[in-house]
């Protein structure tokens, strides 16, 4: 009979459609740890333009501004490596 056929159509279309949203999702999780990476080189950027301009300013207050800065960009960039990773570990307990 040609009923069976029509059924293996649709688990070849799930399969397909599943490849698509694991590459997907691996992408997501590239994408954030992407993001993470360009926050940290945001905040080295600041904190080398702070000690520029604290050294051009002789004060130490841009430079503190510049470490907070900093700070709060490597906890940034932290929490979207931890999201890339969460999401990661996820897609394989998915996949087992």
């Amino acid at each position: 009979m040609k009923d069976d056929s029509g059924l293996e159509n649709l688990f070849e279309e799930d399969k397909e459609i599943n490849e698509e949203s694991i590459s997907k999702v691996e992408s997501i999780a590239s994408s954030l740890t992407l993001v993470g990476d360009i926050f940290l080189g945001i905040g080295w950027i600041g904190l080398f333009a702070s000690i520029i301009f604290s050294l051009a300013i002789e004060s130490p207050f841009p430079f503190f501004i510049g470490i907070a800065a900093l700070l709060s960009c490597w906890i940034t960039s932290l929490s979207f490596k931890g999201f890339s990773k969460i999401i990661d570990l996820l897609e394989d307990i998915k996949n087992k």
